[in-house]
């Protein structure tokens, strides 16, 4: 019993080591995606006019 209240009490100062360890990353994940997000939504702009651009050459130039 006495080494199940052991390894309990060590799962329990584990877990807001992991905790801490884990909000420190998604913090930096969140910083990091704020900073690409504008850039991430200029490339998806970009490559959907791209894309539309060239359908419609590839329409205008299959129509002759």
């Amino acid at each position: 019993m006495e080494s199940f209240r052991h390894k309990a009490r060590g799962a329990l100062d584990f877990v807001p080591g992991v905790w801490m360890w884990w909000t420190h990353r998604v913090k930096v994940v969140n910083v990091f995606l704020a900073l690409l997000a504008p850039f991430a939504g200029l490339m998806i702009q970009t490559c959907f006019a791209l894309s539309l651009t060239l359908s419609a050459w590839s329409r205008l130039l299959g129509s002759k």
